[in-house]
């Protein structure tokens, strides 16, 4: 055995008494004695000294808690009830509590429980609960309520989510067609996969299912607007598709689009989905509908065709089916600078000729031009270019008012405005406050304006006289008459158009009379000799941006009571 040797210092040892010495010993010094130790025995002392080293872990956390790699569901339908025998494959990675979500919906567990298995309905989910980790099969047995499965909502199963899902189905019958999602399934299983979602099956009488494969073909009409969109380089095309089926079942349908069309929307009632592909050169799509059996159908569309730099001419061609076309409308909206050449176009329609379920954001100065085919549906326009010319400003040689108020404020005012300009043009009008428009003429043709508030529009068509006349008439509400005297505005509406001559004639009730005038009008004294005493006649010349407007200072008349 190893010593260790501790020796006391020689000042120590020389202080220390003979023996037989009479005078006592000094206290020795602890601070500086030393003490021999065997080494193991100092060992344990140091081992039992000093704290051991924290143990360290080189192995991370797993990033998710668990995970089904594995679902397989069998559906047998030949079972009373039908049943679907469900096998997951469950990984837990960490210990403790987990809850693993398996299957949800209208689904009700068939038999006992495995022994040691915890399941529990959580979040619409029959959910396993356990808390080893470790991998492992879970296999489960459920039934379907047949009344509901072959009632019109179905039966809704709801998928987790796992790495590898298998579907089949067994049991069918001739007599009845099962649907997933509203779509007949001919295989024996499912489409395989990881997504999840609801699956919504059904069992139908096969006689009331329509089989998908049987091809329809579709003839065709349309009607649409195009119009140029010059930042993006492209006509801009929307309209309305009218096919009928001349074979099949009217489920699907096939139409044909240019090879270069994009954005391409179609949208129709009944319609259940629809995608696109390249077929020979063509931008195929390909259309279903959930009801069969239907032979005419409608579709809304829209979709952009790109022009090249500097061409002089558009190639325009309406969606086809499969089967003959019929009629294709196109109604242009001519460009700023354009012109279009094409044997039966015809130029100059108003915009309120187009159908209401067109483009409604089109201006109400727009200049349409308009083209049909019969049999195709292509058409090329030649486009030139038109030589801009300064506008010709329109003017308002003459404009005419009656105006009659009553005691209780109440105002009804009837205006007539003859409007000299050149070509397609728009005017626009401004009614006085809290005005309210009753009718409104164009030619003598009534026309509701475009209206803003108080600002009105009016579309204006060329023709041969060059003028327009625009009649309207509206409502307000002003103070009621004080019953003695007072003083009262009027105003008439305000345009930015230069009126050479402009005639108001405006009525007061009975009972009242005008002490005084004051106001940018003046009295026409050519109306008054013939006018009854409660019409005033008023007059303003060389009128621009300009409301004409009077304050009418009244009193009761002295004859009445």
């Amino acid at each position: 055995m190893k010593a260790l040797l501790l020796i006391l210092p020689w000042t120590l040892l020389t202080t220390l008494p003979t023996v037989g010495e009479g005078t006592p010993s000094p206290p020795l010094a602890l601070e500086t004695a030393q003490v021999t130790l065997p080494y193991d025995e100092l060992l344990r002392l140091w081992k039992a000294a000093s704290p051991p080293p924290p143990e360290t872990s080189l192995t991370q956390a797993p990033p998710v808690d668990f995970a089904i790699t594995q679902a397989s569901y069998q559906l047998d339908l030949s079972a009373q009830p039908p049943t679907i025998r469900a096998e997951w494959r469950v990984d837990q990675f960490l210990s403790g509590w987990q809850l693993i979500p398996l299957l949800g919906g209208d689904v009700h567990l068939q038999g006992q429980l495995p022994e040691g298995r915890h399941l529990v309905w959580r979040d619409e989910f029959l959910t396993l609960m356990q808390s080893e980790a470790g991998g492992d099969t879970i296999a489960l047995t459920f039934f379907l309520e047949d009344s509901m499965l072959r009632s019109p909502e179905g039966v809704t199963l709801m998928e987790t989510r796992a790495t590898a899902r298998q579907f089949t189905i067994v049991g069918t019958s001739p007599d009845w067609q099962l649907t997933v999602n509203g779509q007949a399934v001919s295989d024996d299983q499912l489409p395989s996969g990881n997504a999840t979602g609801n699956l919504v099956l059904r069992l139908e009488p096969a006689s009331a299912v329509s089989p998908t494969s049987v091809p329809s073909l579709w003839s065709t009409q349309s009607e649409s607007v195009v119009r140029l969109s010059e930042s993006e380089g492209h006509l801009l095309i929307h309209g309305r598709l009218y096919l009928r089926a001349t074979e099949g079942n009217g489920l699907t349908g096939t139409l044909q689009f240019p090879i270069d069309a994009t954005d391409i929307v179609l949208e129709g009632s009944d319609l259940s989905e629809w995608k696109q592909t390249r077929v020979d050169g063509q931008r195929q799509v390909d259309l279903t509908w959930e009801t069969p059996d239907v032979p005419s159908r409608v579709l809304t569309m829209s979709y952009k065709l790109p022009l090249p730099p500097f061409a002089d001419a558009w190639a325009l061609h309406a969606p086809t089916g499969s089967a003959t076309s019929g009629r294709h409308r196109f109604t242009l909206v001519r460009p700023n600078g354009l012109t279009f050449a094409v044997d039966g176009l015809r130029e100059g329609l108003e915009v309120t000729t187009l159908p209401s379920w067109l483009p409604a954001d089109l201006s109400e100065t727009a200049v349409l031009d308009q083209v049909d085919r019969e049999g195709t549906a292509t058409v090329t326009l030649s486009v030139q270019s038109t030589p801009e010319s300064a506008p010709i400003p329109s003017v308002i040689p003459s404009a005419s008012f009656r105006t009659r108020l009553v005691a209780d404020g109440a105002v009804l005012v009837e205006a007539s405005y003859q409007i000299a300009h050149e070509g397609h043009s728009h005017w626009e009008v401004t009614l006085p406050e809290d005005a309210s428009l009753l009718t409104a003429t164009v030619n003598g043709d009534g026309r509701q304006p475009h209206q803003e508030e108080s600002l009105l529009s009016f579309p204006l068509t060329s023709s041969a006289t060059k003028e327009s006349k625009v009649t309207f008439s509206y409502t307000q509400k002003l103070d009621a008459l004080d019953p003695i005297t007072g003083k009262l505005r009027m105003e008439l509406p305000l345009t930015a158009l230069f009126i050479d001559r402009l005639q108001w004639a405006l009525t007061i009730p009975q009972g009242y009379e005008i002490e005084a005038t004051e106001g940018n009008v003046s009295h026409d004294r050519t109306q008054g000799a013939t006018s009854p005493s409660s019409t005033l006649h008023l007059l303003k010349e060389l009128c621009r941006d300009e409301r004409p407007g009077i304050d009418l200072y009244y009193r009761r008349s002295s004859t009445q009571s």
